[in-house]
């Protein structure tokens, strides 16, 4: 019992040193657990959990428009989506950020130390990016996760050890797989084995660079060869037509500045720990890396401005934000020691320094809204059951953008009863709207394009203005037409009339 007990020491007093960590994730959950029941689910959480609920059949055939694998974590999902609802369908995904957040911790503890460690992990979990990813039944925490444990292993890889040198290239291709363009990140990684282990032979750092290379493209081969021409295309179509120059054009300064908004601060605070690293006079090698970790997180901001496109910038941004928090905790935690020994005060004045940016990030990401946040919930709970009382069976339902979470969370409804609209209505929606062929339609009265427009239109064609229970739904406003006004499509009874059906 003794020597058993003996044996449990080494463990305890790991784990005593750790209570940084634990601290910070247990505040990392506790920002993030309210956003699973305060906001519904958003259109890509309702694509993938509808299509996970269809079964496999549908999960093949989605490839081509899922932005990942569809096999890996859309079943998860769903099946928790199944039995416990969109709050269920998220605690993967809180895992996940824990994990990566525990990882980063880790990395900046053995690289830097153990504050730059404390600071690093702080700074990513309390991004307002970090935060929301932790409540998002999506595809990104999971790669996310993925390609912050293959960095872990790119990073133990120096030391020795076999299980590193297997565990980064299938940790890189899950990640791959999990979501396909974790791949504009590959090249950091095998970066990452090269000038973090240069110091511990040149040639080693390189073979083992080239391995780990080699197996992940023969991975991501093999993975593509078993999914077929569908699995294929969807690939390119995810990484060259779709994402993310599939959005509306914006300017590239107004990327620029959301970018800045959300992350530049950790960003900032990175590329002075490159000029530290200058300072300091540290190898060419590592301050090499130092900027390699800088471009992680530059990546994604610099490639939608110059593609003019602010669309999914948000979780895009989101893969390069444990690179930026290393190198920030690196810079902060340099500072704190160089000042420590400057002034007697000089540990005190750094460590405020440190709170106060850490606190900062945290009001922004309270403050500035992330582009994947989904409606409030009393929104979700309120309207969707006025929808559904409504809806005529064999009619349509217009709507400005909702069919897809309008589909998750009406099952019932068929897929092909939903038809959407952007800005000003067409003539087409017009004639649907002049003959009755909607039951119920649903406009955001923010948009000042399309709202006075369809209003009046609703209005001159006897549509009726719907109530819900909920004061913060009022951006939503319902219409619907008596049961007795509805024309049902074509595929019914009317098409037996001679007369012309307006709703095909």
């Amino acid at each position: 019992m003794n020597a058993w007990l003996e044996r449990l020491q080494p463990l305890k007093a790991r784990m005593a040193e750790a209570w940084a960590m634990w601290s910070i994730l247990a505040a990392q959950a506790t920002l993030t657990l309210p956003w699973m029941w305060r906001t519904g689910a958003y259109s890509d959480e309702a694509l993938y959990l509808t299509v996970a609920r269809q079964g496999w059949k549908a999960l093949l055939g989605a490839a081509p428009n899922f932005p990942g694998l569809p096999v890996i974590y859309p079943p998860v999902a769903g099946f928790l989506d199944s039995i416990g609802g969109t709050i269920a369908a998220r605690i993967p995904s809180l895992l996940f950020m824990l994990g990566a957040t525990a990882l980063v911790y880790h990395m900046g503890d053995r690289m830097f130390g153990r504050m730059s460690g404390v600071l690093a992990a702080l700074l990513f979990a309390v991004c307002g990016i970090i935060v929301h990813l932790g409540a998002a039944a999506t595809f990104d925490p999971m790669a996310l996760f993925l390609l912050v444990l293959a960095l872990h292993a790119a990073v133990r890889m120096r030391d020795g050890g076999i299980g590193w040198l297997v565990l980064c290239p299938l940790a890189l291709a899950a990640a791959n797989a999990t979501k396909y363009a974790t791949t504009a990140w590959d090249p950091l990684i095998i970066g990452t084995i090269v000038l973090y282990g240069w110091s511990k032979g040149r040639l080693q750092s390189l073979f083992l660079a080239v391995s780990v290379a080699v197996s992940t493209a023969m991975i991501d081969a093999a993975v593509l060869m078993l999914g077929g021409t569908n699995l294929a295309y969807g690939v390119v179509d995810s990484l060259i037509r779709r994402s993310p120059q599939a959005g509306l054009s914006s300017s590239a300064l107004s990327v620029l500045a959301h970018a800045l908004l959300m992350t530049g601060l950790i960003v900032l605070i990175a590329l002075a720990g490159i000029w530290v690293s200058v300072v300091k006079r540290m190898p060419a090698t590592a301050t090499a890396f130092l900027c390699l970790l800088v471009l992680g997180a530059v990546l994604v901001p610099v490639d939608q401005a110059r593609l003019h496109q602010i669309t999914s910038l948000d979780e895009n941004m989101g893969f390069g934000l444990p690179f930026a928090a290393l190198a920030a905790g690196y810079a902060l935690g340099a500072w704190r020691q160089w000042l420590g020994r400057q002034r007697h005060w000089g540990k005190i004045v750094a460590t405020t320094a440190a709170v106060v940016t850490v606190i900062t990030m945290l009001i922004v990401g309270r403050v500035e809204r992330v582009q994947f946040r989904g409606p409030a919930a009393e929104v979700a709970s309120s309207v969707w059951p006025v929808v559904g009382g409504h809806f005529v069976k064999h009619s349509m339902i217009l709507d400005d953008g909702s069919s897809t979470v309008g589909e998750y969370y009406l099952p019932g409804i068929p897929p092909t009863a939903w038809r959407t609209f952007y800005g000003t209505p067409s003539d087409y929606t017009r004639r649907m709207v002049k003959g009755h062929c909607f039951s119920v339609v649903m406009i955001d009265a923010s948009d000042a394009n399309s709202f006075p427009h369809l209003r009046r239109i609703l209005h001159n064609y006897g549509y009726q203005r719907l109530t819900t229970n909920s004061t913060v739904s009022k951006r939503v406003l319902i219409w619907s037409l008596p049961k007795s006004q509805v024309t049902l499509t074509a595929s019914v009874k009317a098409r037996q009339s001679q007369k012309p059906n307006p709703c095909g």
